[in-house]
C-alpha cells in the first residue's frame, strides 16, 4: 500500500553486484543498471541484521532495524 503512494522505484530480488557514488549512485545488478538520488539496501532479517563488512557501515547513517 505504502509503494502504490509513493513516488520511487522499488527492485526486488536481484543480486546486487556494485554501487559506485559519484553526482548519484550507479547501481549495477545481475538484470540491469540503475542510476539513483537514494539506495536502500534491505539485509537480513528482524533480530539478526546482517552486515555488509564494508568500510563505513559504523557511520551513523547507516541502521540496523
Amino acid at each position: 500500500m505504502v509503494l502504490n503512494r509513493s513516488d520511487f522505484n522499488v527492485r526486488t530480488g536481484e543480486k546486487l553486484d556494485d554501487v559506485q557514488k559519484n553526482d548519484v549512485f550507479a547501481v549495477k545488478t545481475v538484470h540491469n543498471e540503475y542510476r539513483a538520488r537514494a539506495v536502500v539496501l534491505a539485509l537480513g532479517r528482524t533480530g539478526a541484521p546482517r552486515t555488509l563488512g564494508v568500510k563505513g557501515e559504523e557511520l551513523p547513517k547507516v541502521m540496523y532495524s
